[in-house]
């Protein structure tokens, strides 16, 4: 959504729970080509996973056992 941050899964309020993603799915729908940065943030320390630049109606698909792919 520009150049703020956006929140796929936040972090749970009890310590004993764990989240899995199984699937992201990022949509570029602007005029121009765009580049979606996947980052964890751990406490206040970001952690880059991927930067993938998207072309206009491109999408960026992630499974856990396909990882990252480019679709239109």
């Amino acid at each position: 959504n520009g150049a703020n941050d956006v929140t796929i899964c936040a972090a749970p309020t009890d310590s004993l729970v764990t989240r899995n993603v199984d699937y992201i799915n990022a949509y570029n729908g602007n005029a121009a080509t765009r580049v979606v940065t996947f980052q964890i943030d751990d406490g206040g320390t970001n952690r880059i996973l991927n930067a993938i630049s998207l072309l206009t109606t491109e999408s960026a698909i992630w499974t856990p056992d396909a990882g990252w792919q480019i679709t239109t």
